[in-house]
């Protein structure tokens, strides 16, 4: 309150005894001569560098503008750190914080981001397994169903290999056949020479009903080589006897190739429509694939995928 009084009565703000008619040329607090002082252009900051709420008069102050010790030492500093930030790099000095923060992030960085970097490059280098990407598709989707049911062979679904009667050639043994994995670029499934009959034998996950069959042929085997006369067989005995045939079928070489035509031109949604066969709906562990002849190629036999659900799709 008495500071309040004194101001009305323009007196100096630090000498109360003194009475005055000039002011702070920034602050507009009244002052005496001895507590005013000039501060050259040439030490002022470029009036954005001011803060708004210490301006009480229009931009820029005058050449003999004087002011306060608060106000003066305040344009000084924002002078110096706008000299500072136009300096070139080269001139640049760290101050003791400038440089404690940068060894702090560089620490930071070398504890946590080169290890990370290190671990991603090297996960990067490591392919995954049809078995890994096929479970990672699995989380993708939410659970092993699919539109098409639950395959009962998947090999992540608990699915097996159990043999054939054919060998295969190196690099496409049929285990790729219940991967999941059907598309180009993927390994399928190739006999080593065009022999028949050629018999698949799988192991269900559980005892399942089956009453779907779904055969999915590679864009990247000659289609000479896809199955044509095929039989399905399952067995609740063993995997060496006891087999049912419950489907005899042809696999129809012009229909899957227009369906991979299609597939190829639809950018959306490149994957080809499956070909479905249907059989009266059979309980069994073991499935048998018994391949009796190809479309013609005289060097293998080839197949992508295969797959068995029960007779009706979940709603």
């Amino acid at each position: 309150m008495l500071r309040g009084g004194l101001l009305e009565q323009q007196r100096c703000y630090n000498h109360p005894h003194r009475i005055t008619e000039q002011r702070c040329s920034r602050c507009r607090m009244s002052f005496c001569e001895f507590c005013l002082h000039e501060v050259p252009p040439a030490e002022r900051p470029p009036p954005e560098r001011i803060r708004p709420w210490r301006r009480n008069v229009p931009d820029p102050d005058p050449p003999d503008a004087r002011y306060c010790d608060e106000c003066a030492a305040e344009l000084r500093r924002f002078a110096a750190a706008a000299q500072t930030e136009n300096r070139p790099f080269w001139q640049w000095r760290p101050s003791r914080a400038a440089l404690r923060n940068w060894l702090l992030g560089t620490f930071i960085v070398a504890i946590v981001v080169v290890p990370a970097w290190f671990v991603a490059g090297e996960a990067a280098k490591t392919p995954l397994t049809a078995e890994e990407a096929a479970r990672i598709a699995v989380g993708l989707r939410g659970g092993f169903t699919s539109l098409e049911g639950t395959n009962v062979l998947l090999s992540v679904y608990g699915g097996s290999y159990v043999g054939t009667n054919v060998p295969s050639q190196d690099g496409h043994g049929p285990s790729a056949l219940i991967d999941s994995f059907w598309q180009a670029n993927v390994a399928d499934w190739r006999s080593e020479q065009a022999e028949f009959p050629a018999e698949l034998v799988f192991r269900a996950a559980l005892n399942s009903s089956m009453g779907k069959l779904i055969l999915r042929v590679s864009p990247d085997s000659p289609p000479e080589s896809w199955p044509r006369d095929f039989e399905l067989l399952i067995s609740v005995t063993g995997p060496d006897s006891g087999y049912k045939s419950v489907l005899q079928a042809t696999f129809p070489r012009e229909e899957a190739e227009r369906l991979l035509r299609d597939a190829t031109r639809r950018r959306e949604d490149p994957v080809p429509a499956p070909l479905r066969f249907t059989f009266p709906e059979t309980r069994g562990i073991w499935v048998m694939l018994r391949i009796l002849s190809n479309h013609g190629h005289p060097g293998f036999t080839s197949l992508a995928e295969i797959e068995v659900y029960p007779a009706e799709a979940p709603p």
